[in-house]
């Protein structure tokens, strides 16, 4: 709970009573503190650009005394939070920048001075975190409230424009993305400054603080003059529709001073905006092998000049569920999973494990390699070498009547990723290389050799799920998980094998067609459906099938590499984004001369055919593609085009800047559509400034705006 450590009264030149908090997020006593003739300064951030994605402030205290006040010293940006208000109504609220202070400590009394930002600004230290662990799709509105309430600023109100859909609800509760765009391959998370700059960007917005208020600003929507806002209550639990009109004469106001200028700057008729997309192409992890951690030490085998070592590893991608190697049943949560129960032999388990294998041979009593060349596999025994009376079967010929295996749907391998998404047309490759074993410890070395020349299928079952969608024998269906029958909801992984089946890798069957345009597509070709839009988290498992998953053949287990479960686009669709590349849009006005803006680019955009992507936009549960209804053009429009459209409507000829010295008025804000009688039909915006609330100044800088044009 947050409360007062330091307070700090000043009255303004004009009277107004003032007074900064300085807060602790603990019980403690308020003490008094003496400001001086600057007691607070705040500095907004200055930026020609009039589409920069957020505008903050920063604040200096400045207090006199001996005492230098080191309690407030800190490592963390929001240790102390700062509030200040006039007149008893909160105008801003940051946080005291740690470890930075400044004073002249040679008199008995000295001045003391505190800097501090804004509490938005604080952001940048604040790392994003899942908001819907559920589906991992949450809307934007969850994400900007997210931000406000994570900076911890005492906000009164927060203002979004109604520039986007009707404007009478919270359109922005419809609009969501993938939560995994926030992160990198490594699951680094992005700071939620970043995220919140992404969000304004593709809106087109600036983000501030101004009076106490968290305000969205769209200058094209104020140049156009619409007055319409969603004000939000400061935990963004409730709304109200308000109207703000907000039109100022300079020439109204009172002069502060003499420092004033004009200049002019220059237009802009390049403009490139580029999206940087999170393509995804494989819906499951590929196991480091050399860097997983290991259980066991090399186990060895051999007969007469054949031998191998093997290594047994703890996977990281995937999830093996073991078995009891007499009574078949699963091992409890607890066991699955402990190794030590495994360092003596793994093969005392049925299931399957990660491991790296050398098999050799012997040539003249010396070995045929120089060092281990290992392989990296998956190994999954499915026979026990006990018969359901649990005696040892080890010598004794397979009795698939009376041994102990794995049962039919029971699972050996899974995996579910939570990075959840929107799957949109396309198709899923399923690919792994097998071979099969036929001794009990699961060795390739062998006593005898088994040779069959007739075609056998090897066919395990799998489930692949997207959301509460199946794949089945009778193609996608949507299925409430307590509803899922094994025996009607699972499919088959048919590879085929030809000639004598020990030893050699096969791969799964190719099942695409010539029809299906799924470029680079190899083993089953899973297409997804074209008349709805899947979404949600991807899982695949592989089930056992009764064993002799080799149709009529003896065998103990079988080994998997090169697992790949990948999304493939339609390439027979007008492909705009070639090999999943950043999409590009570009606008050039008058060729002869070039005068270019630096490329903008977005980490979430609309879809642009460019296959699955984590930074794509989703709408109504849809990609969003040019189908978002913009108040400017009064149509539909696609989001980087209408960026484009408004900085080459703003920036197609020169502009005024303005800097003017003015009396502190509250009419001077983000909100404001401000006139000068001294430049006829010009318009302009609060560009930056500094505002000295005991001196009631404003040193305000004006950006001129004209009307967007689409």
């Amino acid at each position: 709970m947050w409360s007062t450590k330091y307070y700090i009264p000043f009255k303004s030149v004009n009277e107004n009573q003032y007074r900064i908090d300085i807060e602790q997020n603990s019980m403690t006593d308020a003490k008094e503190l003496i400001g001086t003739s600057t007691s607070f300064i705040v500095n907004i951030d200055d930026d020609d650009f009039l589409y920069k994605s957020h505008k903050f402030s920063t604040a200096t205290i400045s207090v006199a005394g001996s005492d230098y006040l080191q309690s407030l010293f800190s490592e963390s940006y929001q240790d102390f939070r700062v509030n200040l208000y006039k007149n008893d109504k909160l105008v801003w609220t940051g946080f005291i920048s740690p470890e930075t202070y400044s004073q002249n400590y040679s008199d008995d009394v000295f001045e003391f001075s505190i800097d501090a930002i804004s509490a938005l600004a604080t952001l940048q230290y604040i790392d994003y975190s899942v908001i819907n662990t559920g589906t991992q799709i949450t809307s934007i509105f969850s994400i900007i409230k997210k931000c406000i309430i994570e900076s911890k600023g005492k906000y009164n109100n927060v203002f979004i424009p109604c520039v986007y859909e009707s404007g009478n609800t919270n359109f922005l509760e419809s609009l969501t993305i993938s939560e995994q765009n926030f992160f990198d391959e490594q699951n680094e998370a992005m700071k939620l400054d970043e995220v919140l700059d992404e969000i304004c960007k593709v809106l087109n917005w600036t983000v501030c603080d101004f009076n106490g208020d968290v305000q969205f600003i769209d200058i094209d929507y104020m140049a156009k003059g619409f007055t319409k806002y969603l004000k939000f209550n400061a935990d963004l639990s409730t709304f109200e529709i308000v109207d703000i009109t907000n039109n100022v004469n300079v020439q109204d106001m009172e002069y502060w001073g003499n420092d004033n200028q004009l200049d002019i700057l220059g237009g802009f008729n390049k403009v490139k905006v580029r999206t940087n997309n999170y393509n995804t192409t494989s819906q499951v992890p590929e196991d480091n092998f050399e860097k997983l951690d290991w259980f066991t030490g090399k186990k060895d085998t051999n007969y007469k000049n054949e031998y191998e070592t093997k290594q047994y590893l703890k996977s990281e991608a995937y999830k093996f569920q073991r078995y009891n190697l007499i009574t078949g049943n699963p091992l409890s949560e607890e066991d699955n999973d402990n190794y030590d129960l495994f360092k003596v032999d793994p093969t005392k388990v049925l299931g399957g494990f990660a491991i790296k294998r050398c098999h050799w041979q012997m040539v003249d009593n010396q070995p045929n390699i120089t060092e281990y060349n290992w392989e990296y596999m998956y190994q999954f025994k499915m026979v026990s070498n006990y018969n359901r009376d649990g005696i040892d079967c080890t010598d004794e010929p397979l009795d698939f009547n009376n041994q102990i295996y794995i049962p039919k749907y029971a699972s050996i391998l899974q995996f579910n990723n939570k990075k959840s998404q929107l799957y949109k047309g396309g198709a899923i490759g399923i690919s792994f290389q097998s071979q099969f074993i036929v001794n009990y410890d699961m060795s390739l070395v062998r006593y005898y050799e088994y040779g069959y020349s007739e075609r056998r299928d090897f066919e395990p079952l799998a489930i692949l799920r997207i959301g509460s969608w199946y794949y089945t024998q009778n193609g996608w269906m949507q299925i409430a998980k307590e509803n899922f029958n094994p025996e009607q909801h699972t499919f088959k992984v048919v590879t085929t094998l030809e000639g004598n089946r020990y030893r050699k890798w096969y791969a799964v069957n190719d099942t695409k067609s010539l029809q299906q345009n799924y470029e680079g597509l190899k083993g089953m070709c899973v297409e997804l459906p074209t008349d709805v839009e899947l979404m949600g988290d991807f899982e695949f498992q592989l089930l056992a099938d009764t064993w002799d998953l080799v149709v009529n053949a003896p065998g103990i287990g079988f080994m998997i590499k090169d697992v790949r479960i990948d999304y493939y686009k339609n390439e027979n669709v007008e492909d705009k984004a070639k090999d999943n590349a950043d999409n590009l849009y570009e606008n050039i006005i008058n060729s002869n001369y070039i005068n270019a803006l630096d490329d903008i680019d977005l980490k979430i955009s609309t879809y642009n055919n460019d296959g699955m992507d984590y930074s794509k936009l989703i709408y109504n549960d849809k990609y969003l593609e040019d189908n978002l209804f913009s108040k400017l053009t009064n149509t539909n429009v696609r989001l980087e085009e209408h960026l484009i459209k408004r900085i080459i409507s703003q920036y197609k000829q020169p502009r005024f800047k303005v800097k003017l010295s003015l009396k502190n008025n509250e009419k001077l804000n983000s909100f404001a559509i401000i006139k000068d009688n001294n430049l006829q039909n010009k318009r302009f915006i609060l560009q930056s400034g500094e505002i000295d609330f005991a001196n009631e100044s404003f040193n305000i800088v004006l950006n001129q705006i004209f009307d967007f044009v689409a």
